[in-house]
């Protein structure tokens, strides 16, 4: 993503959906110009230029109030260089997959996502409740998202996902 070309001011991205990382990386930009608009939420002192001015450094270091684990940068670090082994390639296969998703859990299920919207397909049960349907999968170790307030579940498709994997989440969809 060009940010710049793209023209955004912010642009934020999590790294453990679907660049593989670990749990709580991500990425935020911010167009430079827009560094002053953002306020701190979360301070320390690494996060001034002048610790005894409290004056915040004027670009991207005011926002690194904590310390990032080692771990977790090694793991992120990981993840980006995989994600360029893959290539551009991974978001064409996300999409065909979420396609072919959407397409087999509509012969079980309402499918809520239109398409187009992601690689995030929401459905509705048309036989039982979404609770029963989630423990049914989960007892059968097909992982999805429980949706209680619109009695939806939610399955996750990206490049990583294949075929039979959608197969059997239809399956066990009864």
């Amino acid at each position: 993503m060009d940010v710049v070309e793209l023209g955004a001011d912010f642009y934020t991205v999590s790294a453990q959906k679907w660049l593989l990382g670990p749990a709580p990386t991500g990425a935020l930009y911010v167009r430079p110009q827009r560094v002053e608009t953002l306020g701190l939420t979360a301070v320390s002192s690494q996060s001034w230029a002048d610790l005894w001015e409290y004056r915040p450094w004027p670009d991207a270091r005011r926002f690194e109030a904590v310390l990032l684990r080692g771990a977790a940068v090694a793991g992120l670090t990981a993840a980006l260089a995989f994600a360029q082994e893959v290539g551009e390639e991974r978001f064409e296969r996300a999409r065909l997959m979420a396609e072919y998703a959407r397409e087999r859990i509509g012969t079980k299920a309402r499918v809520v996502t239109a398409p187009g919207q992601g690689s995030l397909v929401s459905f509705a049960p048309c036989k039982g409740s979404s609770e029963e349907a989630f423990e049914r999968l989960d007892r059968a170790s097909v992982v999805v998202r429980h949706l209680p307030g619109p009695g939806w579940l939610r399955a996750s498709i990206g490049f990583w996902t294949n075929e039979d994997e959608i197969e059997r989440l239809v399956a066990e969809l009864g």
